[in-house]
């Protein structure tokens, strides 16, 4: 499998928020709420992934009281990297 279908496949799972997947590629999770919390944060700076999901992530962020991937703070709401 080349890098290209890797990374189709990684936003794909992102965009669906497919369980499947991150049960694949962390095994060692300690629960589905754990690997939710890493899609999120995934998707959300992801800039290949569709603005509204990535907007669906941060309030599913805030909601939850998680920061971006990096430990950096979420922007203000309506505001993402690009």
């Amino acid at each position: 499998m080349c890098i290209k279908d890797l990374l189709d496949e990684r936003n794909k799972a992102l965009s669906n928020m497919d369980m499947e997947y991150a049960r694949k590629i962390m095994p060692d999770a300690s629960s589905d709420f754990v690997r939710t919390s890493a899609m999120h944060k995934a998707r959300y700076d992801c800039t290949v992934i569709n603005e509204k999901l990535r907007h669906e992530s941060g309030d599913w962020l805030r909601a939850h009281g998680h920061d971006r991937m990096t430990g950096d703070k979420l922007l203000p709401i309506g505001e993402l990297t690009i």
